[in-house]
């Protein structure tokens, strides 16, 4: 694997603990850059970038450092809260199911597996009930399935007369 491919491959480093730690594709090692008493570079390289294995470093052996740390976590973590919706705003805005099924989408194209097998549908069950090739015409049954299927338009009787005598009689 080449250098940007392993710099680009996996998550994105979102931890703060990369404020203290220098990750080195070559070695595959995370170097510390706290402080130490003696106001030197800490230097230490760990395997990997495992943020927990850092923080755990931080925690061990820079006291100051690791509660630095847990306060950036913490702001961070209220931070990304903030921007999630809250289940409590969303009170009295409930879908009821038809809306559900009445979101606007887009159609299937008449020439997609999807479309056909929907026509193929009716057109055995009007062979199978007997109904009029019209009855696909009647708003019940057209209004029937523009619920369970918004994205399929009904074609006419006339279509469908086309469409079972060209396809279903030999």
């Amino acid at each position: 694997m080449s250098s940007l491919a392993k710099l680009l491959a996996g998550r994105k480093k979102d931890s703060s603990v990369w404020e203290f730690f220098v990750y080195d594709t070559s070695t595959n090692k995370s170097k510390c850059k706290a402080m130490d008493s003696k106001k030197n570079e800490c230097g230490i390289e760990l395997c990997g970038k495992n943020p927990t294995n850092l923080s755990s470093h931080l925690r061990r052996f820079h006291k100051s450092e690791f509660v630095e740390l847990e306060l950036m976590e913490k702001e961070r973590s209220i931070n990304k809260s903030s921007l999630k919706r809250k289940a409590e705003d969303d009170l009295g805005k409930t879908q009821t199911i038809g809306q559900c099924f009445q979101r606007n989408s887009v159609s299937w194209h008449v020439d997609s597996f999807e479309h056909k097998n929907r026509v193929d549908s009716i057109v055995d069950m009007l062979i199978e009930t007997c109904n009029p090739v019209t009855h696909v015409d009647k708003p019940s049954f057209r209004y029937m399935w523009k619920v369970g299927d918004s994205k399929f338009n009904l074609p006419g009787n006339q279509v469908l007369e086309l469409f079972f005598f060209t396809i279903r009689l030999p």
